[in-house]
């Protein structure tokens, strides 16, 4: 939070960056929670419930942190998954069900 300097109002500003992978957007979207919800979050790998008590701009920003955790592990799932098929096919032995054992 800071002061305007023309009329002495304060308010709350964020400088968002041009980000360029999930987890910078990640901490970003953290950062804007913890700052709307006036809360410093330790585990910061389990996003916050909305609630009642929150504002509708936190509600809404723990939403787009959900959404944005949520696509960051189903791409990290395919990743995965890619990996796992271009080893089995490089070493012809295994099948999917004894990789994933």
């Amino acid at each position: 939070m800071t002061n305007c300097n023309l009329c002495g109002s304060v308010y709350l500003y964020l400088i968002v960056k041009d980000t360029k992978t999930g987890e910078e957007e990640l901490n970003a979207l953290w950062l804007e929670v913890e700052i709307l919800t006036d809360i410093k979050y330790l585990n910061i790998k389990i996003p916050p419930k909305v609630s009642d008590q929150f504002s509708d701009e936190a509600n809404k920003a723990i939403e787009n942190l959900k959404d944005l955790n949520q696509r960051i592990n189903n791409r990290n799932d395919v990743q995965s998954l890619f990996r796992m098929q271009r080893e089995l096919k490089d070493e012809g032995e295994m099948s999917p069900e004894m990789y994933l054992c």
